[in-house]
């Protein structure tokens, strides 16, 4: 009799795929976007600020620039900030530049020393009647530092802050004489920064918020 041996079976166990249910994929999408909405508001309140700080820092350079151009020439030199350009409105309280003496003596004629520099969008100088943080608007009204100067074919009017060759400034003021440049989207919020200029020396300081 013949005996036949069959081999035994070898069965593949298959195990079941690891995966992810229903309720942690939602979880993960919930944090994600959650993660997605803070960075994307990070990123805009970072954008803010450094509109502002290249807005203040624009200032402080021509304020420096006037100063120093003030003694060099050794004759008056004015900061002007833009409050009424009649061709282009979009840039009142956005506007500076520097304004040279063009006679010594006679009626005093002033032109334009530097080009004119525009703040980024949504950025502007404060011109309301509230005071700022530390010091005394230049755009405070009744201070008799408002001027027509001719750019561009056009009478542009511009309110001034004046260096003299002696490092003193114009209008004498009580304390130091302040511009606010602040961030026109965000209601009081912390994106401004106030430019100081420091009556008898023409020192100029900034202040930001965290930064007294």
């Amino acid at each position: 009799m013949l005996f036949t041996m069959s081999m035994p079976q070898k069965h593949t166990v298959r195990t079941p795929c690891a995966g992810f249910s229903l309720i942690e994929l939602l979880t993960v999408l919930a944090i994600m976007s959650s993660l997605a909405v803070l960075s994307v508001s990070a990123f805009n309140s970072i954008g803010r600020g450094q509109k502002v700080g290249v807005a203040a820092g624009q200032i402080a350079d021509l304020l420096e620039q006037g100063r120093a151009l003030a003694f060099s020439k050794s004759g008056p030199i004015r900061f002007g900030i833009v409050t009424d350009w009649p061709s282009e409105p979009g840039r009142n309280f956005r506007a500076v530049l520097l304004l040279s003496r063009q006679e010594p003596t006679g009626p005093a004629q002033w032109k334009a020393e530097s080009r004119v520099r525009t703040f980024a969008e949504g950025v502007r100088l404060r011109q309301t009647v509230r005071s700022n943080q530390e010091g005394i608007s230049l755009l405070t009204s009744g201070l008799g530092n408002e001027m027509s100067v001719e750019y561009g074919g056009q009478n542009v009017v511009v309110r001034f802050l004046e260096f003299r060759p002696n490092g003193q400034v114009w209008p004498e003021l009580p304390g130091q004489a302040s511009l606010f440049v602040e961030e026109t989207l965000v209601e009081d919020g912390d994106n401004w920064a106030e430019i100081l200029t420091h009556p008898l020396t023409g020192k100029i300081t900034i202040s930001r918020p965290g930064n007294p």
